[in-house]
This record gives structure tokens, sequence and C-alpha cells, in this order.
């Protein structure tokens, strides 16, 4: 009995490290240390930090008048967010001193922000865009002036700079000629940001007014429509702010205080919707690869062994594996396997539900990529992207001799409720081929309804969710019966794998 509760208190050991090993199995991973992080790298990601972007052009084209940032419409919003408790940075095309247009100190709040010591010494030495951290700020400000007409809409690193904070879910705003840095912002989708959006900034109209027209290099609002923007405007000089979701606009100086009010109302309702969420989240749960390598435990060892093993290239010459898999994989259990079957000849394809499309109501984000590529995890982090072979609407399971379900974060949870997948596995379980699954993978295979009346293993709390299924848990690192193979985890993918293997090699 005593030797029977050691061992189970070994599996619970055993079963508590494999929570640690969602990893790519690259002996050259490299772990991003957290032991030195000091309180200073805590407070900067508390801070609430905006960056403002000014121009660094002075002249107004061949004229040589004299030109800028207006300062109306960088005073103004900076009062707005330093009285909520904001810190602002500035950043300029160039870097360095920033010119002026507008210096009207009859203004108080002009005045007060030209009179602060800090920020006028901020202003006067702005960051250049290879200098921003992306991780500080919530939201990005571009300040107007006709300054910004010769170097704003050009600046692929602002342009990237704003993308990657909208993105990320951060805000962008933007007053008078300030758009025209938003003309060649571009989301990973291949799509202009203000396409299709609603856009205000300074008119035809009022550029007329001002008869720059034939000096500017371009008429703003023209421009933005040209790139799908939906242009509403007021009368001339009249305040004008348009919000079209993290995207605040505004058309002329008049509207530089508004502009501030609703890019700072914005922020903060991002900031109610993850409630007390401290980020971003640089510094998720993970494991290092090398530990799982070189731990001196018998299942670590067999795995290393594995990997450095030369195997015979034809071992597996001429069978065929459907990975059936989507994003949220355990990229280890993915990357492992498939390795160790292709150096034995074996052909793998990666075989995936189509990219998903939510209607915006749901407020979901999916890059471009997983058109043709699912995403990985390493446990709770996002680990990278695996090319597609097949969708599942192509796919026919009668071309393979094994199909595995690897497990992950959310894969699973994605694959046991794709009709197709379901359709693709149980057509291959009823032409007598091989269906494995590890992990979380297992969940699949409830839905795909082979676990009824079979011994099965898998990750520890899906135990119940197998046996209400009415399935036999093994407590095993492999379970075989009736062509399935099922495993426990990360940690025993040597001895799974070997199983797959010989599975390979006794298919006619």
């Amino acid at each position: 009995m005593k030797n029977s509760i050691n061992i189970l208190k070994a599996n619970a050991m055993v079963m508590l490290i494999c929570a640690f090993l969602g990893m790519n199995i690259a002996t050259n991973a490299q772990e991003k240390s957290t032991t030195n992080r000091g309180d200073d790298t805590q407070q900067k990601i508390m801070k609430k930090k905006i960056l403002f972007v000014v121009t660094s052009h002075g002249v107004k084209g061949s004229t040589g008048l004299p030109t800028g940032y207006h300062l109306a419409e960088v005073a103004h919003p900076w009062m707005v967010f330093k009285n909520a408790g904001f810190e602002i940075d500035f950043v300029s095309p160039k870097g360095g001193k920033a010119p002026v247009d507008g210096l009207n100190l009859n203004d108080a709040t002009n005045k007060a922000f030209w009179e602060d010591e800090v920020y006028h010494h901020k202003i006067e030495n702005t960051m250049k865009p290879s200098e921003v951290d992306l991780t500080s700020y919530t939201g990005i400000y571009y300040a107007g002036g006709h300054g910004t007409m010769w170097d704003y809409a050009d600046n692929v690193e602002l342009a990237s700079i704003s993308s990657k904070i909208y993105e990320n879910g951060g805000a962008i705003g933007a007053v008078c000629h300030g758009p025209s840095g938003l003309l060649n912002i571009k989301l990973s989708n291949g799509k202009y940001l203000v396409d299709g959006k609603n856009i205000n900034a300074f008119s035809n109209e009022e550029e007329v007014a001002v008869k720059l027209e034939n000096v500017v290099p371009f008429m703003l609002e023209t421009k933005l429509i040209e790139r799908g923007a939906k242009f509403s405007k007021a009368g001339l000089w009249q305040e004008k702010v348009v919000v079209d979701g993290r995207l605040v606009t505004g058309q002329n100086p008049a509207s530089a205080k508004g502009v501030g009010e609703a890019l700072l109302k914005v922020i903060q309702q991002a900031d109610l919707v993850s409630l007390s969420v401290e980020g971003p989240a640089d510094d998720v749960m993970g494991v290092n690869s090398e530990w799982l390598i070189n731990d001196s435990n018998d299942a670590n060892k067999a795995i290393k062994q594995m990997l450095n093993e030369k195997a015979n290239p034809d071992e597996l010459k001429g069978k065929k594996v459907a990975v059936v898999v989507s994003d949220g994989v355990e990229e280890i259990e993915l990357t492992f396997v498939r390795k160790m079957l292709e150096n034995r000849g074996a052909a793998v394809h990666i075989i995936s539900p189509r990219k998903p499309n939510y209607p915006p109501m749901f407020g979901a984000y999916v890059p471009e990529k997983r058109s043709t590529h699912i995403s990985t995890v390493k446990w709770m982090q996002n680990s990278g992207y695996i090319k597609i072979d097949k969708f599942l609407d192509e796919a026919n399971s009668k071309d393979y001799d094994l199909v595995y379900i690897p497990g992950g974060a959310w894969n699973p949870d994605a694959i046991r409720a794709d009709q197709d997948a379901l359709k693709f596995i149980k057509a291959a379980n009823e032409n007598h081929k091989t269906v494995a699954s590890i992990c979380h993978g297992p969940w699949v295979l409830i839905n795909a309804g082979l676990v009824k009346g079979r011994k099965i293993t898998s990750w520890w709390n899906m135990h119940e969710d197998l046996k209400n299924a009415g399935g036999t848990v093994i407590d095993e690192p492999v379970v075989i019966d009736n062509g399935v193979i099922t495993s426990r985890g990360p940690i025993d993918l040597a001895p799974f794998t070997q199983a797959l293997i010989k599975s390979l090699k006794d298919v006619k």
C-alpha cells in the first residue's frame, strides 16, 4: 500500500511538471530571463502613458514661410491627459527640437505647456521613432500644423509604431493636419487604417481659405477619401470631432481639446473593459525547453535520446500522416511528432479549418496570416505560426495511414466543434485508420464518438470528461485500444511517438 501511495504521488508530480511543458523542443531555444526584473520595469508597465507625434518640418514648401507643429494642438490635448494622470512623451520624424507654429501665449493652456519645464524640455528634445518603446503606450496622438504635410505621411517608422499600438488594443488620435500621419498606416490584414473609417481633418475649404492649396503637397481631405475614408466635416473653423472605434480625429485647432477628451475617453473605456488587468503581458508563464531535454528524469532522457538518435529515413517511407489541428496548438506536441515521423520518411500534412471570420460585434481580431497558417502556443505563451498544407474541407482521411490530434490551450476546443474535423476523424476510424491524440486532444475524441467503451488516457483534468463519455481512464504514458492511441502530455512524447511509429510500420 505504501509503495502504491508513493507511486501515486510520483505520478501527481509528473503531471504537475507536465503543466510546464508547452514549448518548442529546439535545443537552441532561448529563455527570456525574468529573474532580474526590478521595480522599475513593473512601474513602467503600470504607468499610464501616451505618445504625442509632432512634425520636424519647419518651412511651408517653397514659400520660405516658417511652420511646425501648432502649439494649441499640442497644449490642449496635453492638458487633458496630464490632468488625467498620464505621462506624455514626444516623438518626431527626425527627433530633437521640434519647430513650433501658432505661438500664442495669451492662451492660458498654451502658456501652461510652454512654461512647464519638464514638457518644454521634452518637446525640445523629441525622440526619434527608433527610440520608441512600443510596450509603454496605450495610445498615440498626431498633433497638426502645416509642417506635418511634408514629413508625416511617408514616415514608415511612425506608421509601423501606430499600427502596432492600434493592433495591440491602443487608440489613435489626430487633429487638423495631423491625420496626414494616418494616410499610410496599414494593418496586418493589408488594409489602410482609414479604409472604411469615419474620419475628419483639415478640410479642402479651409486649405483654400488660408491660400495654401497650391503650396501643400496634397489636399488632405481628398487623399483621405482616396484611401477609403468616410470624410465628414463642419463649416470653416468650426469644432468637429469624429470617433470611430479606437480612432479619433478632429478638423482644426478649435477641435484639439475635443480630440484630447474623446481620445482619453476611448482609452479609459478600454481600461474599464480590462478591469484591473496589468499589462502588457510580457511575462507569461512558460517553460524552458532545455530543462525538458536535460532533466535527469528517465522520461526527459527518453525525449533527448529520440532527438539525438540517427533515424532510418526509409523506415516509414510511403506512409502518410494527417495532423488535424487549429490555432492554439501546443507547439511541441506538433513539432516533435512531425519531426520524428518525417525523419523516418513519413509524409506529414498539417490539416486545418479555414480562417475564422468573426462578425465585428465579437471584437475579435484574426490576422491575415491565419489564411495560410495556424498559430501555436507554449503552454501559456503565444509562440509562432505553422503553415497549413490542406484545409479540412478539401482533405480526405482515406489518403492517410494515421490521423493525429495534438493538444494545446484552445486547439482541441476549436477542433471538437468543427464539423469538417469531426467528419474527417470519424471517417478515418470507420476506415480502420489509426487515430492518435495527446494531452487535451482526447476532448476531440469525445465529440467524434471514439471514447465510449475504450481504454484511454489524457491530461489529468480531462479524466472525468472521458469517464462521463463512457471511457475507462488508464493513468499510463500511452494507452492503445482498438485503433486509438492516447497519451497524457508532453513528458510522454517519446513513448507516444514510438507507438505512432510502430502503428505506421504495421500498416500493410
